[in-house]
């Protein structure tokens, strides 16, 4: 699958990523720009020093997406004087504290940004159990998907696009996690119940999610997932064919792999390619 593109459908918000460049990893070279302006900011900004636990309670208690990336920010700043150990506890703690403002019901622009910085420390390897991420990231999907099925707009989809970006440290070559640490089947069941209420882009990113999961013959994925895919195949759309063959190479049922045997033969070659890795992947993986 191609890697993905990092950005999300939200609106956008300058603070935050321009912010997000300086919550670098600990020990990582600051190039000479980097360097010239923390200088300036140092000149200009005097910082008032700050305590890391005082600014896990300010993390705690931000109002707003805006004042959830600057105390993120500023205790980035703060641990670089702490050793290694204290480092890894108190990101410990922001991480923790990330994951109840997802699923906390406060604004939805701050729970959005709390998914992102969550995101933000997976893809950078930051997380000692991204598995618990990824189970914060489908709650909040799922969340997100019940308000909106009275609402025109999709307002799921912006999750799905995180933990589909979630997936990129466990790939070569910039992996930043052991194939144990990838997240069970279990932790995705309930985006498979989501296929029913999706439209068209949400079904595309739902596949992707699940293209990336090792085997689909889970019951509880296969029962909602398998009727999608099957349309898709059969679709006058080649894109939504050629999306289609990464699913089924890792449904091991005569079905799924008839329809992937008729991928081999399709009239596009993008399809023809996609049903061939995908048929070397379901072997290999048997």
């Amino acid at each position: 699958m191609s890697e993905p593109d990092h950005t999300v459908s939200s609106a956008p918000y300058l603070g935050r990523h321009i912010d997000i460049l300086r919550f670098t990893l600990a020990g990582r070279p600051v190039s000479p720009v980097g360097r010239l302006l923390r200088s300036a900011r140092v000149l200009f900004f005097p910082r008032h020093p700050a305590t890391a636990s005082g600014l896990i309670l300010a993390l705690e208690e931000a109002t707003t997406a805006a004042q959830l990336t600057k105390t993120l920010n500023c205790l980035q700043e703060a641990l670089w004087d702490l050793s290694t150990e204290e480092q890894a506890k108190f990101r410990g703690s922001a991480i923790n504290t990330l994951k109840r403002r997802v699923l906390q019901p406060n604004a939805e622009s701050l729970q959005l940004e709390a998914a992102i910085w969550l995101r933000v420390f997976v893809q950078s390897g930051q997380v000692s159990n991204p598995t618990e991420i990824f189970v914060t990231l489908v709650t909040a999907a799922k969340q997100a998907a019940t308000r909106g099925k009275s609402s025109p707009h999709d307002d799921h989809n912006p999750y799905l696009k995180m933990i589909f970006d979630c997936f990129w440290p466990f790939r070569h070559p910039y992996q930043a996690y052991t194939r144990e640490a990838f997240p069970p089947n279990t932790v995705f069941y309930p985006l498979a119940a989501l296929f029913a209420q999706a439209n068209a882009a949400s079904v595309d990113m739902l596949l992707g999610i699940f293209a990336e999961l090792p085997s689909l013959d889970d019951r509880a994925i296969l029962d909602f997932l398998l009727p999608v895919a099957l349309r898709w195949a059969h679709s006058q759309n080649a894109e939504q064919r050629r999306r289609a063959a990464p699913v089924l190479g890792r449904i091991h049922n005569p079905v799924a792999q008839r329809c992937l045997a008729e991928l081999l033969h399709d009239r596009s070659e993008q399809v023809q390619e996609s049903a061939r890795e995908s048929a070397h992947f379901g072997k290999s993986a048997m």
